[in-house]
């Protein structure tokens, strides 16, 4: 009975954890100014806002686009997000892209929807901010 009691405790805890994966972008090319997309359906729209000054701490430019992306957007970053509820609004889902002319060239992932404890609480921007660090780490400036 100890041994099945163990078990389980053991399978619930592997299942509750924070998986986050970034494929630093890289391209030959230098890159100036980082067009964010905006997703009229994620929920929380400060979060454009925040990739957007992330991808200026990082020392490009940053621009916000509805609609079209416009002409002259060779970078362009696209993402979703998306927010559970245990007891309080945390991020459950971060998924975006970096596309230089229409090809990706990074991509970041943050996935706390099979749990993750109380490491999923905390502002949004401390989840995404490093995860984009990352993913511009390799990029050259113009």
């Amino acid at each position: 009975m100890k041994k099945l009691f163990l078990v389980s405790i053991l399978l619930l805890l592997s299942g509750c954890s924070i998986t986050q994966n970034v494929n630093p972008a890289r391209t030959d090319r230098p890159v100036d100014t980082i067009y964010v997309e905006y997703n009229r359906d994620v929920q929380m729209s400060e979060i454009h806002g925040v990739i957007a000054d992330e991808i200026r701490r990082q020392g490009f430019e940053a621009s916000i686009y509805r609609g079209e992306r416009p002409e002259e957007a060779v970078h362009y970053f696209t993402f979703t997000a998306n927010w559970g509820w245990d007891l309080a609004v945390y991020l459950s889902y971060f998924h975006g892209q970096l596309f230089e002319n229409g090809e990706p060239v990074g991509l970041v992932e943050y996935d706390a929807r099979r749990g993750g404890g109380m490491e999923k609480f905390g502002p949004t921007e401390e989840k995404v901010r490093p995860l984009i660090r990352e993913l511009l780490q390799n990029l050259s400036r113009e």
